[in-house]
């Protein structure tokens, strides 16, 4: 019974460190960049988007279809500097201006773009 326990506690501590985890492709902050569940201060506001097309969704999941789609050299960004990992898809995203979104927040994935 106590080893099943032992386990539980282990897993669960794993779990924790890596949702935690920043991958070698987030963007670098310093060590007191703030994060709160998952979301933390992004380095920049302004990007510039690098693949050949990239979506914008209305929250940072590509669980819903894009709201809109950006493409090679657009500039997205805005006021709110945010970024979120993910946990289940292993991804960050990062906060841009989006007309089309509820809240006027879109998300896109920070591996499309890099720092205007």
């Amino acid at each position: 019974m106590r080893k099943g326990i032992a386990m539980l506690g282990f897993a669960g501590v794993l779990t924790g460190l890596l949702a935690v985890a920043t991958p070698a492709s987030a963007a670098p902050t310093g060590g007191d960049a703030e994060q709160r569940g998952g979301f933390r201060a992004a380095a920049t506001c302004e990007w510039v988007v690098t693949w050949p097309s990239a979506g914008v969704y209305e929250l940072p999941t590509r669980m819903d279809p894009a709201l809109k789609v950006k493409n090679a050299g657009d500039r997205v960004g805005g006021g709110y500097c945010m970024e979120h990992y993910n946990t289940s898809e292993l991804e960050w995203y990062v906060s841009v201006t989006c007309s089309c979104a509820s809240d006027n927040i879109g998300w896109m994935r920070r591996n499309a773009l890099r720092a205007a």
